[in-house]
């Protein structure tokens, strides 16, 4: 938990706000320049010292057209949708960063979050990844067992398994999101736990994570920040599972291979059920930096996926 820093606030936020400008942290009510007094608020409005070019005019002029065609699509949405702070700074194709008010879209999707989703903290961030991993390891571990005639010293290289492919899928996104500079955080999910639970004591799996990465200031990142950011994960299990199949397919002990192919099955869904370009997904944010990417990465996880099956990933 952070302490806002704007003085006599002192109000803990599990996800502080980051200035851009001042690099201090603030709570929601004072996250904007203007509402803690930001002493560096006039670098946001100075001038570039370098003329733009003809090309940088062009783009800045298609960039000022699709924002307007935006608008006409999403209108603002009425006061009763947002408070009176809920201003929020996001920035065009163009890279220039301007304050603004939530469309209706926007503000629907928080207030489903915020109905749906509910995310929270048990405490520091590394007790909320442990406490999602150990609900992972229980929803698709032991009922494996409890249904097969593997050994149970296996259980041991199967939760091995699910934590190297979960935190390649956390951790990579957190350390991209610090290089360009933008803070995140893991946080929980209720609704995910709750279906991680259901999930341990049923025979059909779905696999639903308990938790997510959270980036506050994602609305500054450029297309292709988003995009890189949310694949990066989503690349190395892609790797990950390629590999496992690869071994299952030419190793001749059958528990060996039959482990390493249940692996590749396990990460072929997760990179599956997160390339699904649902809003604010990771899906979603690579759809619109490069389509191509998308379909590429679809393609072969959905390979893996049937290769597994072909192999027998439920003959074990």
């Amino acid at each position: 938990m952070a302490t806002c820093e704007y003085p006599d606030c002192g109000k803990k936020e599990a996800l502080p706000f980051k200035c851009r400008y001042c690099t201090k942290s603030f709570c929601t009510t004072h996250r904007l320049p203007e509402n803690h007094d930001c002493e560096k608020l006039h670098l946001a409005t100075s001038p570039s010292s370098v003329l733009p070019t003809v090309e940088e005019v062009t783009q800045v002029e298609i960039s000022e057209k699709k924002t307007r065609r935006q608008r006409r699509k999403n209108p603002p949405i009425e006061p009763e949708y947002f408070e009176a702070d809920s201003h929020y700074y996001t920035a065009d194709d163009s890279g220039q960063v301007y304050t603004t008010r939530p469309t209706r879209r926007k503000a629907l999707d928080r207030l489903f979050f915020s109905m749906v989703g509910d995310y929270f903290s048990v405490g520091y961030e590394i007790l909320d990844f442990l406490l999602g991993l150990l609900l992972m390891i229980i929803s698709y571990s032991f009922i494996s067992f409890f249904m097969s005639n593997l050994p149970w010293f296996y259980l041991a290289f199967i939760s091995l398994s699910i934590i190297l492919v979960y935190f390649t899928l956390v951790y990579p996104k957190k350390l991209l999101a610090k290089k360009y500079g933008f803070s995140s955080r893991y946080v929980l999910s209720k609704i995910g736990i709750i279906v991680n639970l259901v999930m341990s004591i049923s025979p059909i799996k779905i696999i639903f994570f308990p938790g997510m990465v959270v980036i506050p200031e994602i609305h500054l990142m450029t297309k292709r920040q988003k995009g890189l950011v949310s694949s990066i994960g989503l690349f190395i299990n892609l790797a990950l599972g390629a590999t496992f199949i690869f071994l299952g397919w030419f190793l001749p002990n059958t528990f060996i291979a039959m482990f390493f192919i249940n692996t590749a099955f396990f990460t072929s869904q997760i990179v599956l059920i997160s390339l699904i370009p649902m809003r604010l997904s990771n899906g979603h944010y690579i759809l619109k930096w490069h389509w191509s990417i998308f379909t590429i990465m679809s393609v072969i996880s959905l390979a893996i996926f049937i290769g597994t099956i072909l192999l027998g990933v439920f003959s074990f």
